[in-house]
This record gives structure tokens, sequence and C-alpha cells, in this order.
């Protein structure tokens, strides 16, 4: 059954992809289901589907970690993503300098 609830979640997100709760609830499932591939790839549509959010960005990082995908981990930790999250931060620009 939690093979059928990931698949579901994943349509139910798919046919509204801007729909951050949807990309979520398939996200969650997915790492319930034990099924990380499902869970990066939700994940990689929440951040696509809101950039700002930080700790999206962040779990896409960790998952990709843990899915052995070194390209969605560098993708979760790009500092483009979090220099979109946080656009006007003169404090930060100067750390996201050093980083980059």
């Amino acid at each position: 059954r939690p093979r059928q609830a990931v698949d579901h979640a994943l349509r139910a997100a798919q046919l509204d992809p801007a729909n951050t709760e949807r990309w979520l609830m398939a996200t969650d499932l997915s790492l319930r289901a034990g099924d990380l591939r499902a869970a990066l790839y939700a994940t990689e549509r929440l951040c696509a589907a809101n950039p700002k959010d930080i700790a999206q960005h962040v779990r896409l990082h960790l998952l990709g970690l843990a899915a052995g995908d070194a390209a969605a981990a560098a993708r979760g930790a790009e500092v483009s993503g979090f220099r979109a999250a946080v656009p006007e931060n003169p404090t930060l620009d100067d750390l996201f300098a050093v980083l980059e």
C-alpha cells in the first residue's frame, strides 16, 4: 500500500506542479515508503515550485547525499538557490560572495 500512496501523490502533484503542498506530501510519503528516488524527484519539483524555500533546498541536498546522487546534492547546496531565497540581504551577500 505505501507504493500506491506514493504513486497517487506523485500523480496528483504532476497534475498541479505549482502546488507545493502536493510535492511536499509526495516527498513525505516517498520517504515513509523508503523510496529515496521518488522523494528526491518530488523534492526537486518542490524546489522548482518554490525556489525561495531554503528548507527544501537543504532537504534536496541531504536526500541527494542519502541517495548517492552527487548532482542532486550539489543542486540542493547551490548558493544560487539560497540567493534566490533571500535576494536582498546585504549581510548574506557577503557570505555568498565568499562561498561562490
